[in-house]
């Protein structure tokens, strides 16, 4: 079985959304460790929870075979977020921030894949160095880099260690942090960005997403849903993506059943968030044959 491991902490959300409130896990390392064990990886969890971390959710990730490597227990509270989503638009506040994941942790692993996801500032550069040591395929989703917070813990986007951006092999990002990332244009971050990593794929939404690899570039659709909740869906993707890499498959192919098996989760709700491989399969197949070439 092939093997992956999942950076980043696990949380806990409070979700308004279509006038309904709820509380439940979160986090990259929920969402992109109950997708890879969907895709049958065997999947570590590097990550950092507190004292306040339900039992019920550890029994929950448990139900997965996610294994949580150790030193996972930290001193601080559960990394918690508010997310109030409005359509596509979406405002987070930081309440809480858990301990950040430490280099230890990576010792005892040796996986083929590393997904560094974090939320908040959790993983150091030095941790990216240490992972880029580790495997051959390195992916990343730049979000907890490049968040910061104001005093009352909402979330603002600002600018990475542009050195990280050369660690890794694989990046995956939203039409918001490609501007951080890039310049601004959309053409010209994606022609910036493919200049310093091999792979890209940009998720628009509703727009589709693209898929960049050095002068090569793709746009793929996404299936129409009925949205039922869309927390989770990034994560989602990007461990769909490397977890198809990661067996054998080539990368277009693989990005057409992340995009497919991202925006599928979007109709689900957290307890049964990934649909089944031969749904994603049968979905991402559709938008393989749709896929439109473009030039950058």
């Amino acid at each position: 079985m092939v093997s992956i491991a999942i950076v980043g902490h696990l949380c806990i959300d409070w979700i308004l959304f279509q006038d309904r409130i709820r509380f439940q896990i979160g986090g990259p390392t929920y969402y992109g460790g109950i997708t890879s064990s969907k895709f049958n990886m065997n999947t570590f969890l590097v990550t950092k929870y507190g004292p306040d971390f339900p039992e019920e959710y550890m029994k929950f990730l448990k139900s997965f075979n996610l294994k949580i490597v150790k030193g996972a227990k930290g001193k601080n509270l559960t990394t918690k977020f508010k997310h109030k989503i409005k359509e596509d638009k979406r405002i987070s506040q930081l309440l809480s921030k858990c301990d950040d994941v430490e280099e230890s942790q990576l010792d005892e692993l040796s996986p083929e894949a590393i997904l560094i996801d974090p939320v908040a500032q959790e993983v150091s550069f030095d941790f990216v160095k240490r992972c880029r040591e580790k495997v051959s395929l390195l992916a990343l989703d730049p979000q907890g880099f490049l968040r910061r917070f104001y005093h009352n813990g909402y979330v603002y986007l600002n600018s990475l260690k542009e050195e990280i951006l050369s660690l890794v092999d694989i990046i995956k990002a939203d039409r918001e942090e490609l501007k951080i990332l890039g310049k601004n244009d959309f053409i010209k971050s994606l022609n910036s960005l493919s200049k310093k990593v091999k792979t890209l794929l940009i998720t628009l939404g509703k727009e589709g997403a693209f898929l960049v690899m050095g002068d090569k570039a793709y746009k793929i659709k996404v299936p129409k849903i009925k949205l039922v909740e869309p927390i989770g869906a990034g994560d989602i993707t990007l461990s769909s993506f490397l977890s198809s890499l990661s067996k054998g498959e080539e990368a277009l192919y693989s990005a057409c059943l992340a995009v497919a098996c991202g925006t599928l989760s979007m109709e689900r709700n957290f307890k049964s968030k990934i649909p089944s491989i031969k749904k994603i399969k049968e979905v991402g197949e559709e938008l393989f044959e749709k896929v439109e070439k473009i030039n950058l």
